[in-house]
């Protein structure tokens, strides 16, 4: 059996050519993570810059709705904003979700999805969903 040993549900802004400094001030939040690799890349070899903000959990309890409001507590006043971005920048939006499972003899099953509010607000800015899962096995 497995048991969920973290989670983090991230909301990610993706694109080509855009500094995620621009972001952090239109949204006025601190993000997670930034990745800048294309901020300055030339347009033979295109690459990605990221903007993402996340709120992680761990313990044998993960509850993915839980988390997922809360991200969207901080993001839905500021819709409008960020649907300018998405099309100053030709960004992509994403909402991803990430479970890391351990082995476990008392297994309890994470609580992973979104509620119709947080389908919404996506839907509103046109995100995908992203969900990536992994098994850790520890040693014995």
């Amino acid at each position: 059996m497995v048991t969920p040993t973290e989670g983090k549900v991230c909301f990610v802004l993706v694109g080509y050519h855009f500094n995620p400094d621009d972001i952090t001030a239109s949204l006025e939040l601190t993000p997670s993570r930034v990745d800048r690799a294309g901020a300055s890349s030339n347009f033979d070899k295109p690459t990605l810059s990221a903007w993402e903000l996340a709120l992680e959990t761990s313990g044998g309890n993960l509850n993915l709705f839980q988390l997922a409001n809360e991200l969207v507590d901080q993001l839905e006043p500021r819709e409008e904003q960020i649907l300018a971005l998405i099309e100053r920048f030709n960004l992509v939006p994403k909402l991803r979700m990430v479970l890391v499972l351990s082995e476990s003899d008392d297994a309890l099953a994470p609580q992973v999805g979104v509620d119709t509010r947080v389908l919404r607000f996506l839907s509103k800015i046109s995100a995908f969903v992203e969900m990536d899962m992994s098994v850790v096995c520890p040693d014995k």
